[in-house]
């Protein structure tokens, strides 16, 4: 038996994550038969499937960076569907397009990607003395604990995207150091709004200011009729 050689093998890989083995691209939206069971997503390089989702939910967590809802989303359907798409990789913006090209289709409704001014958050730390300096090698977690939460090896990015999705509001740090820490943060019983001032105790500054974000435009296609 012949053995392949290395770098016959790094080939094809290579292909297999190119996504030049898979299949045609397509894209196929329909209604789910599931009622009102649990919804679920998840693929690989070039194929990605969802089933029993809406299609509110799914998009912001399509696309590879980081986009809030709309403040309108009504001229999306409302019901829920399966989705699967094949040949687009969805670590990058083609797989979103391809699926909004899709609801254009199906729905007479644009959906892209814009950016917009909100409010927000920016935090920062000048009182690291304050926290416990975690060992760089160590990794990241985070967990819940019956009074609030127990973070491990953090970086001040990797903080800001925690607040930022518990304050459902966007956070930013113009801070890029890779120092990591670590801390208990106790907020029982938990109320989002008293998140800031609770980490604040630690040396944190969540300050109130307007962020630049992107987010997603949905609308009823120019000429269109009412939506079934």
């Amino acid at each position: 038996m012949v053995k392949p050689t290395t770098s016959v093998a790094i080939a094809i890989v290579t292909l297999l994550q190119a996504g030049l083995l898979a299949a045609e691209k397509s894209v196929t939206i329909t209604p789910s038969t599931k009622g009102d069971s649990n919804s679920s997503w998840g693929g690989g390089f070039t194929t990605w499937n969802a089933e029993n989702v809406r299609l509110a939910d799914v998009l912001p967590k399509l696309y590879p960076d980081t986009v809030w809802p709309a403040a309108d989303i009504s001229a999306l359907p409302d019901g829920r569907f399966d989705i699967k798409i094949v040949g687009y990789s969805t670590r990058e913006p083609a797989a979103f397009e391809a699926l909004a090209a899709e609801i254009k289709k199906q729905f007479s409704t644009d959906v892209s990607v814009i950016e917009e001014e909100r409010d927000g958050y920016a935090l920062s730390l000048p009182n690291a003395d304050k926290l416990t300096k975690a060992d760089s090698e160590e990794g990241y977690s985070m967990m819940t604990t019956l009074k609030g939460w127990s973070i491990k090896a953090a970086t001040l990015k990797e903080i800001a995207n925690w607040l930022q999705k518990e304050l459902d509001a966007p956070v930013e740090t113009k801070d890029a150091a890779e120092a990591r820490y670590s801390f208990e943060l106790e907020v029982s019983p938990f109320k989002p709004e008293d998140l800031p001032a609770a980490i604040e105790k630690l040396g944190f500054v969540v300050a109130k200011g307007k962020s630049k974000v992107k987010v997603l435009k949905v609308v009823k296609a120019a000429g269109s009729g009412p939506q079934d």
